[in-house]
């Protein structure tokens, strides 16, 4: 799978899960039921989609993480339920890797605690990310919208 992106990309990839900038990918689902929404991971090869679906992005936040020369990057697609969480070298201005998902709902809020990149969608619901390193995240829902 291409993984050229950077900010300045008009488009950006829908893969509902994690794509770093060595073309791999890591899938998750959404999974509903009456404790909210939460979030499975399913490892699949990084080819497993032949044909990549793109919306045209939309920025609404950003935040650079200076002590590790990243910036962060939240945001819409065109679709209306996508977002998309970008994180970049500062210095090179390459992906780092990119969160997408065609219903996560657009991201319209980011912050940091601790080692956590967190990102609020417009319906309350809050994402968090682990940053272990810069190639090894973890994904979770950690704040349920009262939407679900």
């Amino acid at each position: 799978m291409r993984s050229d992106y950077s900010s300045q990309s008009e488009y950006l990839p829908v893969v509902n899960g994690i794509l770093y900038a060595n073309g791999v990918v890591q899938r998750y689902t959404i999974q509903t039921d009456r404790n909210g929404r939460r979030l499975e991971c399913h490892p699949s090869p990084s080819d497993d989609q032949n044909e990549t679906v793109e919306t045209k992005a939309y920025i609404n936040d950003a935040l650079e993480w200076s002590d590790r020369n990243v910036e962060f990057f939240i945001g819409e697609g065109s679709y209306g339920g996508d977002g998309f969480i970008l994180a970049e070298c500062v210095s090179t201005k390459k992906m780092l890797w990119l969160i997408s998902f065609d219903n996560a709902n657009p991201f319209v809020k980011v912050s940091r605690h601790d080692n956590l990149l967190l990102a609020e969608n417009n319906c309350g619901e809050e994402w968090a990310v682990a940053m272990h390193d810069m190639e090894n995240v973890s994904l979770s829902i950690v704040k349920q919208s009262v939407y679900w």
